[in-house]
């Protein structure tokens, strides 16, 4: 697997690269488009009531490991 720094171009290169692979093999329709705007908010909400949720955990966890 190759290592990049994030300013190479070469980085820059293979994104692109991937990118036009996924695009090649899963086009992007109006259905698809309607799809996401449909599961898209709902898991968004679902991730803000998770992190909204573990937030208060969070400084009692770092001061019981310091």
């Amino acid at each position: 697997m190759a290592h990049y720094r994030l300013d190479d171009p070469a980085l820059q290169a293979e994104l692109d690269r991937l990118a036009a692979e996924e695009a090649a093999a899963w086009p992007v329709t109006d259905e698809t488009l309607a799809a996401l705007a449909r599961i898209l908010p709902t898991a968004n909400a679902m991730a803000d009531r998770r992190n909204a949720a573990i937030a208060p955990a969070i400084p009692a966890q770092r001061r019981r490991a310091a």
